[in-house]
């Protein structure tokens, strides 16, 4: 994926850092990014696994902050906007809980109950789709692109539906774009399976599936950021 396109052998994407054994781990660079941010400032956008979030919160004081892990996500984060989830009248196993169930649930047991979580759950993501076809057409103006390279070369088994970025959307947008349930506290079972249980003074949200016309917008938006350059 990154050679160029006449196999010159040469990285077809600059590259800042040569070698990666110097750079932080994950959690550490989530304390050193935290510690330096105003009180109830952050807002964290997590798709994908939540192994970091995990070892964050268990880490210790250390260079960066006198806090423990725990103390530092109160005191400095205002709401994680998390992919992930399986709510509705399903109770089935989510994906990426699940390949990491230990730290899964690591972070469900230790994450602040008075920190706000907006959960971005399968079924949104599910109902827009963003083919492939359409992803490269939307990148006419250079082919030099990781998107648009991944698209060309690589295949994906489980379509292209655009589970993380209704979590960027909303952090980044606001809630005012998405419908969402009461409040509430989420629990995670030994089968990575998501419960929510209504409560008024509840940390836990999670998106609702739109409508027809409302995925055609968020489709919309996610490919006009593509047919920017």
């Amino acid at each position: 994926m990154d050679a160029r396109p006449d196999d010159d052998g040469s990285p077809m994407f600059a590259r800042m850092q040569s070698d990666y054994s110097t750079l932080p781990d994950g959690y550490e660079l989530y304390r050193k990014l935290l510690s330096s941010q105003p009180d109830r400032s952050v807002s964290i956008i997590s798709v994908d696994f939540v192994t970091c979030l995990a070892q964050l919160l268990k880490s210790g004081p250390d260079k960066y902050s006198p806090l423990t892990g725990v103390e530092l996500v109160r005191q400095k984060v205002k709401c994680l906007y998390l992919m992930g989830g399986v709510f509705g009248s399903a109770v089935e196993p989510d994906y990426n809980f699940g390949q990491g169930i230990e730290f899964s649930k690591t972070f469900f047991h230790l994450w602040p109950t008075d920190v706000d979580i907006v959960f971005s759950p399968d079924e949104v993501g599910d109902r827009i789709e963003y083919v492939p076809e359409q992803v490269i057409a939307d990148i006419s103006w250079t082919d030099e692109h990781p998107i648009k390279q991944v698209y060309m070369t690589c295949d994906c088994d489980t379509g292209q539906k655009m589970w993380d970025p209704m979590a960027v959307i909303n952090a980044v947008e606001g809630d005012e774009l998405f419908q969402l349930s009461e409040r509430g506290t989420v629990a995670i079972t030994d089968k990575a399976e998501t419960i929510f249980t209504p409560s008024a003074t509840g940390n836990c949200r999670y998106q609702l599936p739109g409508d027809a016309d409302w995925n055609i917008a968020m489709l919309e938006k996610i490919r006009n950021v593509n047919k920017t350059h």
